[in-house]
């Protein structure tokens, strides 16, 4: 398997705080932009308590597929580009899913705060 391109936007105290991550398989940004010719893979990671909101978020985005949480360890190396392919054999393995991807997925990490989108009441 090629290597895997990485964009991780946590800052180093997430690492030890945001222990949940919420994983999708975005159609969307597949197969074209960054992820041209491949699978786009996002990832949430959040404290705990947020996660069932988060994950709750994440499901309702249309865009998003293959929706799954997971615990992850609380240390610096709690995530790793092969650990998160793992999530997504399917998308990996076999590339299926709106393109066929010739190559190892982009993979994006974001971090949950306060003032996230899945945590901020829409007001009506």
């Amino acid at each position: 398997m090629s290597k895997h391109e990485w964009d991780d936007k946590r800052g180093h105290e997430h690492m030890y705080t945001h222990t949940v991550a919420i994983a999708a398989h975005d159609y969307f940004m597949s197969g074209w932009g960054h992820a041209k010719h491949r699978s786009s893979l996002c990832v949430w990671v959040c404290r705990p308590e947020h996660a069932d909101e988060v994950e709750h978020w994440v499901r309702s985005r249309g865009e998003m597929h293959d929706v799954c949480r997971h615990e992850i360890a609380s240390s610096k190396d709690n995530l790793s580009p092969e650990l998160v392919a793992n999530w997504f054999p399917e998308v990996v393995e076999s590339c299926q899913g709106p393109v066929r991807a010739q190559g190892s997925p982009l993979i994006a990490i974001y971090t949950v705060d306060d003032n996230h989108p899945a945590l901020v009441e829409e007001e009506a």
